[in-house]
């Protein structure tokens, strides 16, 4: 993502790679006041994400792939 007026490239990792290390930097890290969404559900207003790079997620963060030796190319 490219965050602020200065547009400084930062990635969802940037507090490490395991899922709750993740889910803390979108609620840490706020845009306009707020964590961050790609986009609203309908309906229900509900803030929701997409995972940009599940390639990288699913074969770091000592997963079971990552366990396995298994890499993503």
């Amino acid at each position: 993502y490219m965050v602020g007026k200065d547009k400084v490239l930062t990635f969802p990792w940037a507090k490490g790679t395991t899922i709750d290390q993740i889910w803390d930097y979108y609620q840490t890290t706020l845009y306009d006041g707020k964590p961050f969404s790609d986009w609203i559900y309908p309906g229900t207003n509900t803030p929701m994400l997409k995972a940009q790079h599940p390639e990288y997620e699913m074969f770091t963060a000592d997963s079971t792939h990552y366990k396995a030796g298994v890499a993503c190319a």
